[in-house]
């Protein structure tokens, strides 16, 4: 599996990115966020060079419950599962045949994962906020926030979430290479859980490591 990759892929989910609130845009937001509950979605996720050509093409299955249950599984192009039931959190790498457990609140604090399932006014005093008119910043849902990080030395250069109606349609972000990674959402089933609930069923023969 592509290390760089892994590494972009866990910025997506689990990167701590300090990002201050500027009034209306932030508010509405604020709306947008806190109609999220739990929902199941198919996801695609393309990351795109300094010059737009695409470098990671993956798909696969989303699942979240508020406030704190997740459940990330990309079937392609390599098997990965992120997983947390609020207490633990799971990363499962199957070409690797390994298993890392942490503590679900120390591996998802200040992330974007954290951002759809807790509160925002907290982390959310970190950004500066707009609104992006649609085709505008790789915005293709009905009301799209861009977020820019008010310290220039973070990963994310700038992160773009978009919704349509009720249902989040869209996270992208550019990082400081300037590689743009988009993820679209689309299959939207309001309260679908995961079959094997908020938990990773261990394979057998997998190397685990306990970080806990």
């Amino acid at each position: 599996m592509n290390i760089r990759y892994h590494c972009q892929l866990l910025a997506v989910l689990c990167f701590a990115a300090p990002v201050a609130a500027s009034g209306v845009s932030s508010d509405n937001l604020i709306k947008d966020l806190a109609k999220i509950g739990a929902f199941g979605v198919q996801f695609e996720q393309r990351t795109a060079d300094v010059y737009g050509e695409t470098v990671i093409l993956s798909s696969g299955q989303f699942y979240l419950n508020r406030p704190n249950q997740f459940y990330w599984y990309q079937k392609q192009p390599d098997e990965i599962r992120y997983v947390s039931d609020g207490k633990l959190y799971w990363e499962y790498d199957a070409p690797l045949e390994q298993v890392i457990i942490k503590d679900a609140n120390k591996a998802l604090e200040n992330s974007p994962i954290e951002w759809l399932l807790k509160n925002p006014h907290g982390w959310l005093e970190d950004f500066l906020v707009s609104d992006v008119p649609v085709y505008e910043e790789g915005c293709i849902s009905s009301r799209c926030y861009l977020l820019i990080p008010k310290d220039d030395a973070d990963f994310i250069a700038s992160a773009l979430l978009g919704f349509d109606g009720d249902f989040l349609s869209q996270i992208s972000f550019i990082d400081n290479l300037e590689q743009t990674t988009q993820i679209v959402f689309s299959g939207y089933e309001a309260g679908k859980l995961p079959s094997d609930g908020f938990q990773l069923q261990l394979p057998e023969n997998v190397e685990i490591l306990d970080l806990t």
